[in-house]
């Protein structure tokens, strides 16, 4: 009967999990401000990528990706939508094929921004 149940549940679950991403569950939209691309055979790439609030202009956080896989940054001015996490910034991007997909960014840090004086 375990087993039965079990089986149930995996079938009924897999199809949930491959839902696309909904775009109102990231109303946070992040602009690109600079982007690092470096690595090596012997240390791996290290993505680096400033993403700006748009919602507080004047905080900046300070994401990276490290491994030996292929990572991906984006030109400065981009615009995402995503949601932040505790220690992370989940991006809501497009694949080869167009298809959204999210990506999951960890937080290296964050800057203060200061803006120029309104005139």
């Amino acid at each position: 009967m375990k087993c039965v149940m079990l089986t149930v549940f995996i079938i009924l679950a897999i199809p949930a999990l491959a839902a696309p991403p909904n775009e109102a569950d990231y109303p946070t939209q992040y602009a690109v401000i600079t982007t690092i691309k470096v690595g090596s055979l012997m240390i791996g790439k290290f993505c680096t990528m400033s993403l700006r609030d748009q919602s507080a202009p004047s905080l900046a956080f300070i994401i990276q990706r490290r491994g030996y896989g292929g990572c991906h940054v984006w030109d400065s001015g981009t615009v995402f939508h995503g949601r932040r996490e505790k220690n992370s910034i989940k991006l809501l991007t497009k694949d080869d094929k167009g298809e959204l997909k999210v990506e999951d960014w960890p937080i290296t840090g964050t800057v203060a921004l200061s803006l120029p004086p309104a005139q």
